[in-house]
This record gives C-alpha cells, structure tokens and sequence, in this order.
C-alpha cells in the first residue's frame, strides 16, 4: 500500500512580501472584498494550528491510491467580516475528488479573527494552496 504525504503551502501568511502598491486595494469578484488589508484575517491557534487543523482533518478519496492522483488544488475563500469562511471555490482544475476534498476542508474551518482595515473589520480574500503528493 502506499503512503501518500500532504504538503500544503499557505500564500498571504508567511514569508510573501508584497508591494501595496501593486495590488488593487478590493477584490475584483467583491467591491467590498480586500485582497490586502492593515491586519489580515488569523486562524484560531495561528498558522501552525491551521496547518494541524488541515492534516486531521483532510480525508484522501479511496480513489487515489488506485489512480495515483496528485497535485495542488488552489482553494479561494473569503474570511468575512464576522470571521466566517465563504465563497469557498477551487480555482484550478487538477482532478475533481481532489478538488472536492480540499474545498470541503476549507468550508469546515471554525471561524477566524477577521481582517481589519481602517480599524473596521472587512472581507479579504484568502488563497490556500493544498498540494496531494505521492510519497
């Protein structure tokens, strides 16, 4: 039986350095959406417990040991201005069960501390990367 290893990449929450300037201020999908605000959006916990919060519960289709599928579903989510996860949409197409998975993982997340921009909280626009690999 082989072993499948996750590896996930979260875009927005470490280590991206980012020009102001070279983003529009709001989503082009939401006027009232921020893609970048002053305090963005926290998982409960931080990020290393989001991290955990994927690992345990993320299910592997019984599908993918059969067909080796692989690859990294890009999920898009809004964090709102109640902390609440929506709009929660795969942007690639890798293989649907994969997709399927990743976006239910990400529709169950608990609330977050919502972003804050001009000390008001708003919308932002969150991307995760999840990436299924073989091992």
């Amino acid at each position: 039986m082989k072993k499948w290893l996750l590896i996930f990449l979260v875009v927005g929450f470490s280590g991206l350095e980012v020009n102001a300037q070279q983003l529009p201020e709001h989503s082009p999908s939401r006027d009232d959406t921020f893609i970048m605000v002053e305090q963005m959006p926290k998982f409960p916990g931080g990020q290393e417990a989001m991290f955990d919060y994927i690992k345990i519960n993320l299910i592997y289709p019984n599908f993918v040991n059969e067909e080796r599928a692989e690859g990294k579903v890009l999920v898009s989510f809004v964090i709102d201005k109640k902390g609440k996860v929506v709009d929660v949409k795969a942007k690639n197409h890798i293989n649907s069960k994969l997709e399927k998975e990743a976006v239910r993982v990400v529709k169950s997340m608990p609330n977050w501390e919502a972003g804050v921009q001009d000390g008001k909280p708003v919308n932002v626009q969150m991307m995760l990367p999840i990436n299924f690999k073989a091992n």
